[in-house]
């Protein structure tokens, strides 16, 4: 499917990044072959069984600092946590935590995925403890709230801001009834979630996967295609 929805994937990334001059993005089961455009880098984490936690960020705007965490929980499941500083001056350090979370909210496979990805964010505390997380969280809003993922990673804050989803992320192979996706931050005045015009028509206002991206696997069954999400954070 790479000439038909591959494509499709990595032309849509390279737009989003140039068209909304994104800071950071985190990306699951992005294939190696992807090459951010310029002024852009990328560095992605395996979770075993094929699975990818790629992180791209402004690389003419940040710099990926140490501590260099190793997020690493295995199972088919990955995790990427990376620590950045900005360019210039005295500049504002982040952490972006990045995941695929498990399927099974509260169970003990879903727990210690958190744990894994909170011990990978304290790794950083002595240099920031500004957190953004960029995730495939695998629950409902109803089921864990992203104050509540925060809180599991230990970068909860009274003053975070959040993000008001208005469309359902999860999945193209099952009509798209789940709020997956989620943008959090434990700082900030104000998160807003912004819609691509083009996507908005390709999608039919994110109410269905764009055509590339409809697409059968070879087992049978439509492919899971995740709708993306775009949020801008007012310092």
């Amino acid at each position: 499917n790479y000439h038909r929805c591959g494509i499709g994937v990595f032309t849509t990334i390279t737009r989003f990044l140039r068209d909304h001059d994104i800071d950071f993005a985190n990306v699951v089961d992005l294939p190696y072959a992807y090459r951010p455009p310029q002024g852009w880098k990328m560095n992605c984490n395996s979770g075993g069984g094929g699975d990818t936690d790629c992180i791209i960020w402004k690389s003419t705007r940040w710099k990926w600092i140490s501590p260099t965490t190793n997020c690493y929980f295995g199972h088919g499941r990955a995790c990427n946590v990376m620590t950045f500083k900005q360019l210039g001056g005295d500049g504002d350090s982040v952490t972006i935590a990045g995941g695929h979370f498990p399927h099974g909210v509260g169970t003990s496979w879903y727990l210690e995925f958190l744990e894994t990805l909170r011990r990978a964010v304290a790794a950083s505390r002595e240099v920031t403890r500004r957190v953004v997380l960029l995730a495939d969280a695998n629950a409902g809003l109803h089921e864990e709230s992203d104050k509540a993922l925060l809180q599991a990673l230990g970068s909860e804050s009274d003053r975070a801001p959040g993000l008001w989803y208005q469309y359902r992320t999860c999945c193209n192979d099952n009509g798209f009834y789940g709020y997956f996706d989620r943008i959090a931050a434990n700082f900030g005045k104000e998160l807003a979630l912004v819609k691509d015009d083009l996507y908005k028509e390709l999608s039919h206002d994110y109410n269905m996967a764009p055509y590339f991206a409809r697409i059968e696997k070879p087992s049978g069954g439509w492919g899971a295609f995740h709708q993306p999400v775009i949020a801008r954070l007012q310092l």
